[in-house]
């Protein structure tokens, strides 16, 4: 088994989406330059297109690999907004970071 890839989401999708809902998260700017350049989505559009993840969009969760001790949870959606998109985040306390958000 390894330790470092969870089959199962490390953050509850509700969670996600209630931080995002709040306010309480942080994209990157990887992330932002690439939802403009390939959706040209703006932050509004990143909120409403991650509200819209569903478990099924779910692919694997593994650790950070700068911090062992966080676990980024990774998703793959098609039609997400019309697009064919793949994400990744996690939490850094109560803080949503979004890490990736670009065409699959």
């Amino acid at each position: 088994m390894n330790r470092n890839i969870r089959n199962k989401p490390y953050h509850p999708l509700g969670k996600v989406k209630e931080a995002i809902k709040n306010g309480e998260y942080e994209i990157n700017e990887t992330a932002l330059k690439n939802a403009d350049d390939h959706f040209g989505w703006s932050t509004v559009d990143i909120e409403k297109a991650l509200q819209g993840l569903k478990h099924k969009h779910f692919t694997s969760s593994k650790r950070h690999f700068t911090n062992p001790d966080l676990w980024v949870d990774h998703y793959r959606a098609n039609g997400l907004m019309g697009e064919n998109v793949y994400t990744h985040f996690h939490f850094d306390g109560a803080v949503l970071i979004i890490e990736s958000l670009k065409r699959r």
